[in-house]
């Protein structure tokens, strides 16, 4: 993602979706700062999402085995009546 303040506009991805209008420098600053710290945000979003990506895909094969596990249980006591 590319966000980025030019003169009194904002910018995604090189067009201009807002302008700034009426605001102190010292908050200008601090927007800026929020925004430059948007790349590093957004990659560790992405490991995040990821890892929780991994964790659901694991959690969907334990139940999966589980059942499959569970099912084979109850054939055996089944047969064994």
């Amino acid at each position: 993602m590319s966000i980025k303040i030019i003169a009194n506009d904002i910018e995604l991805h090189g067009e201009k979706v807002a302008r700034i209008l009426d605001i102190r420098p010292t908050l200008r600053d601090e927007l800026e700062l929020l925004l430059s710290r948007v790349p590093e945000l957004e990659k560790k979003f992405n490991a995040l999402e990821k890892s929780l990506n991994e964790a659901r895909d694991e959690i969907t094969l334990k139940e999966v085995e589980s059942s499959e596990k569970y099912r084979e249980g109850f054939d055996d006591g089944q047969a064994n009546r």
